[in-house]
């Protein structure tokens, strides 16, 4: 059976950088949500990967 990478696609110090991007940037857009919908594609990563790093802070 192989192991799914999916949950260590990105680093610790990635998921810090981007999350950090979110919340720097959160008060340019409507939401968490909306910065999140915003961000995720220029960094080439899904929504739901930001979203589920949301508490990270």
């Amino acid at each position: 059976m192989e192991k799914d990478n999916r949950a260590n696609r990105y680093s610790p110090e990635t998921r810090a950088r981007t999350m950090r991007l979110v919340f720097d940037n959160q008060g340019n857009y409507e939401s968490q949500s909306a910065a999140i919908k915003a961000i995720a594609p220029k960094i080439g990563c899904g929504r739901d990967t930001l979203r589920d790093n949301s508490d990270f802070r």
